[in-house]
């Protein structure tokens, strides 16, 4: 049911243009406080105006949320969506394209997650880029690179969100290029440009193929029964071959292809370089080169989120296409592995978190593989806090170290940097999936979906068996699960070599340690409570809702409590004293304070989870009620609108629940949860036990025992390594020699240098001659005249010949030529015949032109030899020919 927003949904992605165009114009001239006033207002002022889309009804008016509880009411007909078409862009014919804007449940957790989070980096960058020189041309970039995502989000087509697709890489190029004084900066930023080039151009083509198939570009169409249907039995003939003789009119093909599924393939090849995917992940761990704002901005909120995003908006296209799902799946599997197998040994504290991002978007990857849409979005809204939240933590590492972002220089800072410490922990136990942290609900349910998930065969389109999709489910579980276990590892050893142990930083540099403003602080603090928190909102059927185990979740959540306090008053009383008055400060407002309402939210939480039914049987209006707005996996059901397609996905009988086959039994997520949850533990001990007091001989003697594993991981699997030489240097190569070749040599020297140099020496030449001496020209007209002679009386070389039946006429010369001898004197040229190949000559003429007239007794073939005697020149030649002649005249 869409309903045109009393808000106009234009003004999220303007107001952070706006704040763009105000940076970048006027920046020069305004104070600092006025660019990041600016800068952040706009972020915060786009995130109100969707806040009012999606909960306007408070206010009185019609929103997102009065409009799903109406589609809720009526069985879920219409889907629930603010709609605002600003104008046509595209008008040709029956082509019409207009700048539309659509506002679902889908776009509205983007927008929230790209505007809230968005807002948080704004803040933290007004501390930590404070001392910058472009500080307005940097929020300037920001603003742009938020309001293309928001484009991007809100576009109601693929034309526009190709917009904002195309604004996110040119952002990315600016931001991570930002310092573009050190060329290993201003390389990062067109690595990223050039490889994101490569996913671009199969976008296009999928748009384009897709327009060729079906006749539209905008996501509400494609929903259609008929266009699907329409997709589903289309076929693509290519390369027709010989006509069937055993099926008479029938052709067959040498190619048959299903435009949907080559459609998918082309959008998901720009997923993958959006998204950081095998082949095309090398572009992101390089863009640490930026600010660490930009790069917390670039891997939590915008562009690497696009490719997963897109893919989930495209779902009615993809469910179409049940094998090019499992292959998006089995891509992201094992990008997730690969990635988190590099990140093991990398030292770079940016860029082990880099590795991270590569290896928790191949899980979202996985989970849009095995059509588990809510999972990968519910991650992806769940990793934006977490990962920005990690990401602004080594931002103030390394803003407090002057710069330094060797993890093995480092060790010791958890006195030292308080807040940054206990929120990078929380960040860590998120990304780890530890109870009950986002991290938890959010992967658990991506590895219940590679077992559960299964798809519903439809009319015309092709997929795998029911018995090699249980084996690709266990395939793709058996991956995750490994990962999952990888991420634990490698983040730990993270946060054991940057915070645990004594100090290996220069005593000098811990002497003038920079401590970070209240703007860098704050941020953290709330995306550390997002992390903790956002969770619940997917919190399972197994811990939540009327028919859960909520005593589970109830004893997860005190534990999770009591560590919670712990950690506030653990840490709030074993910190260093900040300057004067900040040190209450830092202990009540930055830690006591948010973790011990942390712990309320928690256990709030718990008691309503294992209340659930009791609430029901003491008051039924209430209970049902409140169940009722906060369900079990409350983000799945909130996105079920946007996600078209998922009555297609399946559970599989051996995983589904006696009670509700549709969904997966508490069996299965239990076992499923706890083998993840024992397997990151042990993980994360296994890290803690190695890297807790930092380099040491244990670790030493297990790298020698494993050096080969080590070099590949340190090395990066030697991936650039290949690129370079497989596909680099030929490139540099066919360059060098197309600007030697063509550019230099046949445009500058032969095109421009030799048109120049020959004007030059026909002046030049020109000159020599006309210099007005009389036995100079007479000479020269004596030279041409010798010259003329000559060749108006050269040697004769050929001869004509043609037959009548056994008669041959020759003709010296060529039909046409002029052939000019002197027919008198003593030198006059004598042409001769031998006509019987006997070497003798048969006949002689005086006269080159004259018609030489031969009959010969026999039929066949016979070779005919002219000589030539010139005596001007003393030359002698001769020519054969060979003709063939017949019987009578």
């Amino acid at each position: 049911m869409p309903h045109t927003a009393k808000f106009p949904l234009f003004l999220i992605p303007l107001l952070p243009f706006l704040g763009a165009a105000i940076s970048l114009i006027f920046g020069r001239r305004m104070r600092r406080q006025s660019v990041h006033l600016v800068a952040v207002g706009s972020v915060v002022a786009a995130c109100t105006v969707a806040l009012i889309a999606i909960f306007g009804h408070l206010l009185g008016d019609v929103s997102l949320w009065s409009l799903r509880a109406n589609w809720l009411m009526t069985g879920g007909e219409g889907a629930p969506r603010l709609v605002d078409a600003a104008y046509t862009w595209i008008a040709s014919g029956s082509v019409s394209i207009p700048v539309g804007f659509v506002l679902d449940p889908l776009a509205a957790v983007m927008v929230l997650v790209v505007t809230f989070v968005g807002a948080l980096i704004h803040i933290y960058s007004c501390g930590y880029m404070a001392g910058d020189k472009d500080y307005a041309r940097y929020f300037g970039y920001l603003n742009l690179f938020t309001g293309a995502m928001l484009i991007l989000v809100l576009a109601d087509n693929l034309p526009l969100l190709f917009v904002g697709w195309e604004g996110v890489g040119l952002c990315s190029y600016l931001l991570i290029g930002f310092w573009y004084g050190k060329d290993e900066n201003a390389t990062a930023g067109k690595k990223a440009f050039i490889v994101n080039r490569i996913g671009d151009a199969g976008f296009l083509l999928g748009m384009l193929l897709l327009w060729a198939a079906a006749g539209t570009l905008t996501f509400s169409e494609l929903t259609n029964p008929d266009i699907q249907a329409a997709l589903i039995h289309k076929t693509w003939q290519l390369f027709p071959q010989a006509q069937d003789f055993t099926s008479p009119g029938k052709v067959s093909f040498l190619i048959e292809l299903r435009p949907v599924e080559l459609i998918c393939v082309f959008l998901f090849v720009g997923a993958v370089g959006k998204s950081a995917q095998i082949p095309l992940y090398v572009w992101l761990p390089d863009a640490m080169a930026g600010p660490t704002p930009v790069s917390a901005l670039i891997h939590a909120a915008t562009m690497v989120t696009a490719g997963v995003y897109m893919v989930a908006r495209m779902n009615m296209l993809y469910s179409l296409a049940p094998n090019i799902l499992i292959f998006v799946a089995f891509i992201g599997a094992a990008t997730a592995i690969f990635a988190a197998f590099i990140a093991f040994s990398q030292n770079d504290i940016k860029k082990v978190l880099a590795y991270s991002t590569v290896s928790q978007l191949g899980f979202m990857f996985a989970a849009l593989g095995t059509g588990s849409y809510a999972a990968a979005i519910f991650h992806l809204a769940a990793h934006a806090f977490f990962k920005a939240c990690l990401f602004m933590d080594a931002g103030v590492v390394i803003h407090a170290l002057g710069g330094e972002q060797d993890i093995r220089a480092m060790g010791g800072l958890r006195r030292k940097l308080p807040v940054a410490h206990w929120t990078f922990l929380v960040s860590c136990l998120a990304i780890a999936g530890i109870p009950l942290f986002a991290g938890f609900f959010s992967k658990d349910m991506i590895l219940l979906g590679t077992l559960a998930n299964t798809f519903e065969k439809q009319a015309g389109t092709t997929m795998l068996t029911a018995g090699a999709m249980r084996t690709v489910g266990w395939i793709l579980y058996l991956m995750l699960t490994t990962a999952s276990m990888m991420t634990a590892f490698y983040m730990f050893r993270l946060y054991g070599l940057t915070f645990l142990g004594e100090p290996r930083t220069d005593s000098r540099v811990l002497a003038e340690l920079h401590r970070p403003s209240s703007s860098m602080r704050w941020p953290l603090v709330v995306l550390a409570l997002g992390a903790t928190l956002v969770g619940v909102l997917g919190a399972p059927t197994l811990f939540a809702g009327s028919d859960g185990a909520g005593w589970l979740f109830l004893a997860g959540a005190l534990v999770t409590a009591a560590v919670l306090v712990w950690m506030a008053f653990f840490w709030a009383s074993d910190i260093e004293e900040e300057a004067g008055r900040d040190s209450s400060y830092v202990q009540w407002g930055l830690i006591k304070g948010p973790l011990l309402g942390a712990a309320a939210v928690m256990v709030f939480v718990g008691i309503w989870a294992a209340a659930g039914k009791s609430f029901i049987k003491i008051w039924p209006a209430a209970g049902k009620s409140f169940i009722k707005i906060w369900p079990a996996n409350w983000l799945g059901e909130w996105l079920k609108p946007s996600l078209s397609s998922w009555p297609i996905v399946q559970v599989k009988p051996e995983f589904a629940s006696k009670a509700n086959p549709f969904v997966a039994s508490h069996g299965a997520e239990a076992w499923t949860m706890a083998l993840a949850v024992l397997l990151s533990l042990a993980s994360i001990a296994a890290a803690l036990w190695l890297y807790r007091k930092g380099p040491n001989q244990t670790l030493a003697n297990l790298v020698a025992t494993l050096r080969p594993v080590y070099k590949a991981s340190l090395n990066k699997g030697w991936i650039d390594e290949l690129y370079h030489l497989i596909i680099v240097r030929p490139v540099n190569f066919s360059a060098w020699l197309l600007r030697v070749a063509v550019d230099e040599f046949l445009i500058d020297k032969c095109l421009v240098t030799g048109a120049a140099w020959a004007v030059s020496v026909f002046g030049w030449i020109s000159v020599q001659l006309q210099t007005g001496r009389v036995r100079q020209y007479i000479a020269a007209a004596l030279v041409g005249l010798a010259v003329l002679i000559f060749l108006t009386t050269r040697s004769i070389s050929t001869f004509d010949v043609q037959v009548s039946g056994s008669q041959v006429l020759v003709t010296a010369g060529v039909k046409g030529d002029q052939v000019l001898g002197v027919p008198e004197g003593r030198y006059r040229t004598k042409v001769g015949y031998d006509f019987n190949g006997d070497g003798k000559v048969d006949t002689w003429t005086l006269r080159p032109s004259q018609v030489v007239t031969w009959t010969y007794d026999k039929p066949g073939q016979h070779r005919i030899r002219m000589v030539v005697q010139d005596p001007r020149f003393g030359k002698k030649t001769s020519t054969e020919k060979v003709v063939t002649v017949g019987a009578g005249r």
